[in-house]
């Protein structure tokens, strides 16, 4: 049985060695029609060439505070708040050409809440290197209800940027809100291409 399972083995090895020479000899002669071919296919794979380059293209840096107001009915206090949206460091990838993460979860006075979640994109070239740009969609949810974790809606606003390589920009989000609550977020945001 161990004899059978070895020659079996071996066949399937001359096989494919039989295979991938025939492919590579194929390749080598088609190369640059297969080259315009996945091209026109799929821009993402668009060159031969984009399969040396590093996956990781650069790294967005984002950073900032939140102020958030829960505004009481009299003779309750207004309770007002500034917080961290702690330092996060996202590395662009090639393969992935859109990315939706939360960077804060914020509450004050048990009341309001806001929920910021960062969207990032960029769109494959049609040669297959990396873009110069990546664009940046910031978007905060406001709630406010009887606790920190409500998910009753107040209100939401979102806004957008480009960012080119070793490029930093400030973005300012106000979310106004419907009376209960409201919050101010200042980011920083910063995009470093590798080279």
């Amino acid at each position: 049985m161990n004899a059978a399972f070895l020659i079996g083995a071996f066949c399937m090895t001359v096989l494919v060695v039989a295979n991938a020479s025939g492919a590579e000899i194929g390749a080598k002669r088609n190369a640059t029609k297969d080259a315009i071919v996945v091209s026109a296919l799929d821009p993402g794979l668009a060159s031969f060439a984009s399969f040396n380059l590093s996956a990781n293209i650069g790294s967005l840096t984002v950073s900032g505070t939140i102020h958030l107001f829960d505004d009481e009915n009299w003779p309750d206090g207004d309770e007002f708040s500034d917080q961290n949206v702690d330092p996060q460091v996202f590395n662009i990838n090639k393969f992935e050409t859109f990315k939706r993460v939360e960077i804060a979860d914020k509450c004050v006075g048990g009341e309001v809440r806001a929920v910021v979640n960062l969207e990032y994109w960029f769109t494959p070239t049609v040669s297959g290197i990396p873009p110069d740009t990546i664009n940046v969609k910031v978007l905060v949810n406001l709630y406010e209800g009887g606790r920190c974790q409500t998910t009753d809606y107040e209100d939401y606003r979102e806004q957008q940027t480009t960012l080119f390589p070793d490029q930093r920009q400030d973005m300012t989000v106000n979310v106004p809100g419907n009376g209960g609550g409201s919050a101010k977020l200042k980011l920083s945001l910063s995009f470093e291409k590798n080279t």
